[in-house]
């Protein structure tokens, strides 16, 4: 049976369109932000920060090619995942001698966050 509330209590208007997707939004920003500090806390690279040393070293193994091959030029995928593992490394170095408050990575959280992202089945290869 459903009460009946006393005259004088506050009614409580129902949530609009719009401050449910802003509700929804705080939301989601506060979960990215924990979720961005538990990564830091475990010194793994931020995705976004993996896929651009990810795409840094490719770029980089490109332009090292002479001129006229560059796309043709062998890219060993050892030389690769060193080459971005060395590039977080260093950036994180780098953090910490400028005194920033930026994450430290570990070596192996690097690792494991390359093993995740270049080793693993994309969504899309999981749903075809």
């Amino acid at each position: 049976m459903t009460e009946i509330p006393p005259p004088d209590a506050p009614r409580r208007r129902p949530e609009t369109g719009a401050q449910r997707l802003a509700r929804q939004r705080r939301a989601n920003a506060r979960y990215q932000r924990d979720l961005r500090a538990r990564r830091a806390a475990a010194g793994c690279p931020d995705p976004d920060v993996l896929d651009r040393a990810i795409v840094d070293a490719i770029r980089d193994a490109i332009v090292r090619a002479p001129a006229g091959t560059r796309l043709q030029a062998t890219v060993v995928p050892q030389d690769l995942v060193n080459a971005i593992g060395r590039s977080l490394m260093a950036r994180s170095a780098r953090a910490v001698e400028a005194g920033r408050d930026g994450p430290v990575y570990s070596a192996r959280a690097v690792a494991d966050a390359l093993q995740d992202r270049l080793l693993k089945p994309g969504k899309a290869a999981l749903t075809a």
